[in-house]
């Protein structure tokens, strides 16, 4: 059993770069992959994540068994699944830098230490640990440009991580005695079967994606990303999200491009957000539930319930918020420039809490908060 590695995916579905599954494919004779479904987690209806996640798994299954590695889905309660894992193995996993998650990580670490089953983590999909970023005197930034000056010029200082290669298990074997069928974790209703006309969920397709994103795309990016009605973005959000392409390869591809635009300056300050967004809600996670701006918390707000279903259905009768919101109905996608657009409307013009959009039942394939 000591020669056994269980490596513990959560959003991490690719082999390039993967911290968790290379060490384990070179420390062990033989590796399992298992992914927990947690239904709690998606109880606000999250179908497009939902789908998204099926597919990852049942592509990076395929993947997998190359490599003589069984993906196994478990479905239940995280900590209950990891009490029933006896000592013998050691478990791998890569980090998350979410508050709640990182929470559950302290105590699912405990109860290991507690039942003297060996474990090691890795640095997640990120440039840098967030806590390694701060003022001089400590303290957490408030305001992007700062914090992304110095977290920019630590990841180029910082030596290079190591070449994360996962090499070839001998034999394939499973580990937990029942798992589930991937199907079980999809949407009951079928809605999001449209997403197959715009989504390859897989590694390979999101390196094809961002190498036409460089080679077509980047240089303008500073304008075109702002214009709705073309192709200019890089749509590489929910596969960063869900862990199919890590940021540093993102990172390491666009630097190889020789003659940098002011495209490639506003695409490389945009990874530069999502490592402050990482930074705003590990320091400050009561935006993630309330107003970052505690003057908000006596805001009136209206309630009313026909415009926000109509804000829902896209039939305000404003035709760019009723576009984006169709979009997203249609693609589980909406134009980064629209997001802003139909938030504004939401707050700004219904005075409907912020909130009550975020649990609009179709989310989308990925989310990214700026309260």
């Amino acid at each position: 059993m000591k020669n056994i590695g269980l490596v513990w995916i959560r959003e991490d579905f690719r082999l390039d770069n993967n911290h968790a599954l290379a060490y384990a494919s070179e420390n062990h004779e033989s590796v399992i992959a298992f992914y927990i479904y947690n239904p709690k987690n998606f109880i606000r209806k999250r179908e497009a994540q939902q789908w998204w996640t099926y597919k990852s798994l049942e592509n990076f299954k395929t993947e997998l068994e190359k490599y003589n590695i069984k993906l196994e889905l478990l479905i239940g309660d995280e900590l209950e699944i990891f009490s029933k894992i006896k000592s013998g193995v050691t478990i791998y996993w890569n980090k998350i830098y979410e508050p709640n998650v990182i929470s559950m990580g302290k105590k699912i670490r405990d109860m290991l230490i507690k039942n003297k089953v060996e474990y090691k983590y890795f640095k997640g999909n990120i440039l840098n640990e967030f806590q390694n970023v701060t003022k001089n005197d400590g303290t957490p930034f408030k305001v992007f440009t700062p914090f992304w000056r110095v977290a920019e010029k630590i990841y180029i200082n910082s030596v290079p991580s190591k070449i994360a290669r996962l090499k070839k298990i001998k034999k394939k074997i499973g580990y937990f005695k029942k798992e589930s069928n991937l199907k079980e974790i999809l949407p009951k209703k079928n809605w999001y079967k449209k997403f197959e006309k715009y989504w390859n969920v897989s590694e390979q397709e999101v390196n094809k994606i961002l190498k036409n994103f460089i080679q077509n795309k980047i240089k303008d990016y500073g304008t075109s990303r702002d214009i709705p009605s073309i192709e200019g973005t890089s749509k590489l959000s929910p596969y960063i999200k869900h862990g199919q392409i890590h940021v540093e390869t993102i990172w390491k591809k666009c630097n190889e491009i020789k003659s940098k635009s002011i495209g490639y300056r506003k695409y490389i300050n945009e990874l530069g957000w999502r490592e402050f967004s990482h930074s705003l809600i590990n320091y400050f996670p009561e935006m993630l539930k309330g107003n970052l701006r505690k003057e908000f918390d006596k805001f009136p707000w209206v309630k009313n319930e026909k415009h926000l279903i109509a804000w829902k259905k896209g039939l305000t009768g404003y035709p760019i918020v009723d576009a984006g919101m169709r979009e997203l109905w249609e693609t589980g996608w909406m134009h980064n420039r629209i997001r802003m657009v139909v938030g504004s409307f939401l707050v700004k013009h219904l005075r409907i809490n912020w909130q009550e959009g975020e649990m609009f039942p179709s989310q989308p394939l990925h989310q990214r908060r700026k309260n």
